[in-house]
């Protein structure tokens, strides 16, 4: 009797939690979106102030989108090609470019639109939270949808799909090629490469 009422009390709180999470992923992705909002371009010429918020944004950033998801699944169709220090050195660097390039041009982005929060839904694992940007300077309409998963740390951002294309898809379909073409020490130059030209230390390896 009484693991019978255990299963019921579980069936019952189960779309609960489901519910819960909802308002949560609406809020956070307006949170994801204002932190975006203050990551600007490092053309050398930020003020103090700027960079101070820069960090502030960055830190935002990384505790709200899985960091080692991104790195783990975009390499994942050739992860077996690459030793342990191969992987190691990929996934570091990776993110210092998310953190260098997509981080500045998003806010950019943001900035720029007009944006519609849509309602978050459920999609298996995932809540998807769709955003509608409306560029007026290029009369243009996309649709974004932040994907966000429960984890240990709370939900966190898996995947970004713009108009329906997958960022993690493209990603891994960007490092297969050149995995396939130059093997994993010719991706590694290639994002050791677009590292030094963003942080602005073309010898740093």
């Amino acid at each position: 009797m009484a693991l019978r009422h255990l299963l019921a009390a579980a069936l019952l709180l189960a779309p609960l939690a489901a519910q819960a999470a909802e308002p949560d992923a609406a809020a956070k992705t307006k949170a994801i979106v204002a932190a975006f909002m203050k990551a600007k371009p490092d053309d050398g010429k930020l003020s103090k102030a700027d960079r101070e918020s820069n960090t502030k944004a960055f830190a935002e950033l990384d505790a709200l989108l899985d960091a080692e998801h991104f790195t783990s699944v975009s390499i994942q169709p050739r992860a077996d090609k690459f030793s342990p220090e191969q992987l190691t050195r990929f996934k570091s660097r990776f993110w210092q470019v998310v953190q260098l390039m997509a981080y500045p041009n998003s806010g950019d982005f943001f900035r720029e639109a007009k944006l519609t929060f849509e309602k978050p839904k459920q999609k298996g694992e995932v809540w998807a939270a769709p955003i509608k940007a409306f560029l007026p300077a290029e009369d243009l309409e996309t649709v974004i949808e932040l994907h966000w998963r429960q984890g240990p740390k709370g939900l966190k951002v898996v995947d970004v799909l713009f108009d329906g294309d997958s960022l993690v898809r493209d990603y891994q379909n960007q490092f297969s090629r050149i995995v396939d073409k130059s093997g994993p020490d010719g991706l590694i130059k290639a994002i050791e490469e677009k590292y030094a030209e963003l942080s602005g230390n073309k010898d740093k390896k």
